[in-house]
C-alpha cells in the first residue's frame, strides 16, 4: 500500500514538473531572485508555474517550482497544494502533511530533491507550520517560507542492486514564486 502511494507521488510530481516547464506564449525569459533550501541543500529557482491538478478525484490547484543548485548538480521541486482550482488569496497559511486534509487556509507541500543521479528524496511537510502568500498585481503568486519542518525518504540507489531507503526529517526555508 505505502509503495502505491509512493509511486502515486511520484507520478504526481513528475506530471506537475512537466506542466511547470512547458512553454509560454511569452518567450521573454523571467529572471528570478528565489532561493529555498531543502535540508541544508540552497537551491535558485528555475521555473514556477501554477496550475489545476486532479488527484484521486479531488481537484487542486498547485504551484510548481523547480531549482537547482548553484553548480547545477543538484535539483529539487516543490510542489504546493490548495483546495479547490482557485489561485490562493494573499494571506498565512498552515501546512497540513495530508493533502486531504486541505481546507481553507491550508497548504500541503510535496518536495522532490535529486542531489546525484544515485540519491534523491521525496519529501512532505510536518502540520502546523505557517508560510505566507503574496499575490502580485498581475496575479501571480508567491511563497515566503520562513521555515517549514519536513519529513520522508531518502532513497540511495549507489548500488542498483540494493537500494537503501531512509526516513529523514529537516527543514524548507526560503522563497518560490509563479514566474
Amino acid at each position: 500500500m505505502m509503495k502505491n502511494k509512493l509511486t502515486y507521488l511520484v507520478m504526481l510530481a513528475a506530471l506537475v514538473l512537466i506542466v511547470s516547464c512547458s512553454t509560454k506564449s511569452d518567450p521573454t525569459p523571467t529572471t528570478t531572485s528565489n532561493k529555498f533550501t531543502v535540508r541544508g541543500d540552497s537551491y535558485t529557482e528555475v521555473s514556477g508555474a501554477d496550475s489545476v491538478t486532479t488527484f484521486n478525484g479531488v481537484t487542486y490547484n498547485s504551484l510548481g517550482i523547480t531549482g537547482q543548485s548553484t553548480d547545477k548538480s543538484a535539483q529539487a521541486a516543490l510542489i504546493f497544494f490548495w483546495s479547490g482550482t482557485a489561485k490562493p488569496k494573499a494571506g498565512t497559511y498552515t501546512t497540513v502533511s495530508d493533502i486531504s486534509k486541505l481546507t481553507a487556509g491550508k497548504v500541503a507541500i510535496l518536495i522532490i530533491e535529486k542531489v546525484s543521479t544515485a540519491k534523491n528524496g521525496l519529501f512532505g511537510t510536518i502540520d502546523a507550520a505557517t508560510l505566507t502568500v503574496a499575490v502580485s498585481s498581475s496575479g501571480k503568486v508567491s511563497v515566503s517560507i520562513p521555515s517549514v519542518g519536513i519529513t520522508g525518504s531518502n532513497i540511495d540507489n549507489t548500488d542498483p542492486k540494493n537500494s537503501v531507503i531512509t526516513t529523514i526529517d529537516g527543514t524548507l526555508t526560503g522563497s518560490a514564486a509563479e514566474q
